[in-house]
Parts: C-alpha cells; structure tokens; sequence
C-alpha cells in the first residue's frame, strides 16, 4: 500500500509540474489529463512454434514481412496485417532476418548470416529472383532503401571497424564509402536521394554526419564530445530528429537539415529539465534498443527504448508541441496507466500486450504499428491501432 501511495504521489508530481509547464509556454489552458483508456487496441498476428521478427510493412499498407524460425533456422515470410495468408518466401542456409520493402513494393531485402559471415539480399515480392547484392561481409546491421529504390546503404564489418557501404539493389556493386577514422551506423537517405544520414562514432564521441553522393563530401552536424545517435530525416527532408546525451539526460532533440537551429523537444528522465514535458523514467538504457522514425505527416516521432529498470517499450513524441505522452511499463511492479498533457488537437497513443516490445514499425497511412512482444520463451508480432482522442473521454479508431 505505500508503495502505491509512493507512484500515486510520483503520477500527481509528474501531471502539476508538466501541467505548469505547459501553461508557462501557452496561453492556451491545457485539457484535463486522461489516465485510463477504453480497453485493448492491440491484435495478433503471428502465433505458433518458433519466434517472428523484425517485421516491415509493405508501402501499400497490405502485407508485412518478418523473419520466423517456427520451422528451425530464421526464414523470411510475408502475411497479411490480419494474420492470415502467411507465406515462407525464402529457404535458405543459416539465418535470413531483417528484411524490408522497396520503395515501390517490388522487391524485399534482407540479411543472411551463413557459414560465418554476412550477406545482403534482394528478391522479388514472391520471393523469386533472388540476387545477392553484398558479400564478403564479417556481419551486416542496419541498412536502408534509397528512395527511388535503386540502391541500398548499410553498414557492415569486413576486416575491422564498421563501415558505410553502398550496393545497387539488383546486382553486387558494394562500395565503401567512409574511412577507418570513424565507425559508422545508422544510415538512411534524405527524400531527394542525393545524400546519407548516419552517425560517425570516433574518440570525440558520436555525431550526426552527412554526406553528399555526388561529391562525398561529409559535413559533422552536431558538435563533438558528445553522443548525438539515431538521427532521422523528417517525410520533406527539412528536418533532423536525434536523440542526445549533451545535456547530460537523453533528450530527443531537433534540427535543420544543414545543422542549424538545434533544440531540444523532451527530456525523458526524471529529474531533467521541464522544458515541456519531463516523462518519468529513471534513465534511458540505449543499449537496448531506440529506433527513432517519424509518421507520415512530420508532426509526431515515434521511438522505442529500455528504461533502466523496466521492458522496452514503445513512446511517442509530437513536435508541435502541444502532445506528450507515454503507454508502458515504467515501474517493475506495476503498469503506468498512460498520461497526456495537451493543449491542442488529436494525438494518438500506443496500447501494447504486457511483454517487451521491440522493432517497431509504422504502416504508411500511419494508423498502425506492427512489433514484436517477447515474454522470454517466444516472440510473436501484434499490431496496435492507433486511437485518436477526438475529445475529453472520448476515443475514436485510427
């Protein structure tokens, strides 16, 4: 009981100071703040022996691919958001995870990990002509789709160090873009394709870098003796979302596509300074976990982390500032109900099955999320439908 009496008091503390918060920077009163919802908003997808991950919805919205080891070694199938129609695209040696759409639809990539060492793939949408378009590799992380889906940059191990590399998507091209001085990760394309996005990790800590394709000239945008990671372009490639240590919290900051005008949105530990809204985590544990990205419209950043102390969980930050909130399990022995604190319109939160929550991803009309829920023996795939809260106690499907 006083331990209740301890995260009671910790909630009301929370909601005054980030109520007094917002009043500080509006002068549009704030909304009552709602702390329970209208039941489950989640589905299930994948079922059965084996676990499913890393899944990715197609551009259109009507299928996702994930990798599955239900039948021995990590495979590639594709089902529908329904759960049904699930389809085995790839048989192969070793383990094939991480796959992902093309721009258009037509063809999926993935990793393979076999025999010691890492390659990335392409096929067709059914699975046929497959291409092997990276090799050689002592292992692959993340990689990404240029925007007219003509090439792929990723990251990899070949001797030492991980590099920046780039391939064509339907035949073996890889070339090395960066230098041993730096290690790179995180790459992903502006909109127009004419350049990358990743951070450089050296003894000055971790920066946001770009560089030109044209030229490959890099340009740091973030200052060094820091840890600035996960950096994202928004849908019109004005903008840079990151997430940074320089304040000595880990806060989502922002800033223009050239550098310029760098701020901080949240911080998300206790004790941080409210600028508008402080969640109640004890820390970020960004080893476990914090893809950044943003939905369709620009205007909300979805992320996902390990609070130390607690699962991984999915959150969401709304840059116009007038939303923040946070769906989880913040405390080991207990469940948060959620919190919002607003003085504008519609925002969305996320309602996920108790467990650990990992790779999220967002569907294109960004009405749903599709991710993986481990409880420690399996992992399965759920999809939550975003809720959008038209007014006070009310609630409307996304």
């Amino acid at each position: 009981m006083a331990r209740r009496r301890v995260y009671a008091a910790l909630i009301l503390a929370v909601l005054v100071t980030a109520t007094a918060a917002f009043i500080a920077l509006s002068s549009i009163p704030p909304q009552r703040v709602q702390t329970s919802a209208s039941g489950p908003n989640y589905s299930l997808v994948t079922s059965g022996s084996g676990s499913s991950v890393c899944p990715s919805y197609s551009p259109d919205g009507k299928s996702i691919v994930y990798s599955s080891n239900g039948d021995g070694s990590f495979d590639i199938w594709r089902v529908d958001p329904s759960g049904r129609h699930a389809t085995r695209l790839t048989q192969m040696a070793g383990n094939q995870t991480c796959p992902s759409y093309s721009p258009d639809g037509k063809r999926i990539a993935f990793v393979s990990q076999a025999n010691g060492a890492s390659s990335l793939y392409t096929m067709s949408a059914d699975g046929t002509n497959l291409v092997q378009v990276a090799n050689g590799m002592k292992s692959i992380g993340s990689y990404g789709w240029s925007p007219a889906g003509s090439q792929l940059a990723f990251v990899a191990v070949q001797d030492s160090g991980w590099g920046l590399w780039i391939t064509n998507s339907t035949h073996l091209t890889q070339t090395k873009l960066t230098n041993a001085s730096a290690e790179a990760s995180s790459p992903s394309w502006s909109p127009d394709g004419g350049s990358l996005l990743y951070v450089a990790t050296d003894s000055l800590g971790a920066g946001v870098v770009t560089m030109d394709l044209r030229t490959q000239a890099v340009q740091r945008l973030t200052s060094a003796n820091q840890w600035n990671v996960e950096p994202a372009f928004n849908p019109n490639g004005s903008k840079i979302a990151f997430l940074t240590n320089r304040t000595g919290f880990w806060e989502i900051w922002t800033m223009n596509a050239d550098g310029s005008a760098q701020q901080s949105t949240v911080s998300m530990v206790a004790g941080g300074p409210v600028d508008q809204f402080t969640f109640p985590l004890s820390s970020l544990n960004i080893t476990q976990g914090r893809k950044l990205f943003w939905d369709p419209t620009g205007q909300r950043v979805y992320f996902w982390c390990k609070p130390n102390g607690s699962t991984s969980d999915m959150f969401v930050m709304v840059l116009r500032g007038d939303i923040l909130y946070t769906e989880g399990d913040l405390f080991q022995n207990g469940r948060l109900p959620y919190l919002v604190v607003t003085h504008g319109p519609i925002t969305s939160r996320i309602d996920a099955p108790t467990g650990e929550h990992y790779n999220p991803s967002l569907s294109p009309d960004g009405n749903t999320i599709v991710y993986e829920v481990s409880d420690g023996t399996t992992t399965n795939l759920y999809i939550t439908y975003i809720v959008k809260m038209t007014s006070i106690g009310g609630y409307s499907g996304g």
